[in-house]
């Protein structure tokens, strides 16, 4: 899968969960695009950055139990003459905000 194509998913997630219109987890994942093993690995991805995502039987929706703000970007800023590149997970519970950082290198 590319990366963009992640992110997106990933920021759709979120939106759903903010929402509370995730539907259950099998309607969750098809609306993804995902099969439900593998929701239920992106949603602990979520929890390790530090969002408390908890799911209600009566609304039949996953929500955010803190909040939490999911920011997601591409810095290009700090570009080397090294070809490659590094994914970040940081987690930052104090605060509830979670971060996916990709540095981005290329040769000039």
């Amino acid at each position: 899968m590319s990366l963009l194509k992640y992110i997106e998913r990933v920021k759709r997630m979120d939106d759903l969960i903010r929402r509370k219109a995730t539907g259950a987890p099998e309607k969750f994942a098809e609306r993804l695009g995902i099969k439900k093993t593998m929701l239920m690995e992106e949603l602990q991805e979520l929890r390790v950055l530090g969002a408390q995502v908890a799911y209600c039987k009566v609304r039949e929706s996953y929500y955010y139990l803190n909040s939490f703000v999911l920011k997601i970007g591409i810095d290009r800023s700090d570009q080397k003459i090294i070809k490659g590149g590094q994914t970040i997970l940081l987690k930052l519970p104090e605060s509830g905000i979670g971060e996916l950082k990709i540095i981005y290198f290329h040769s000039k």
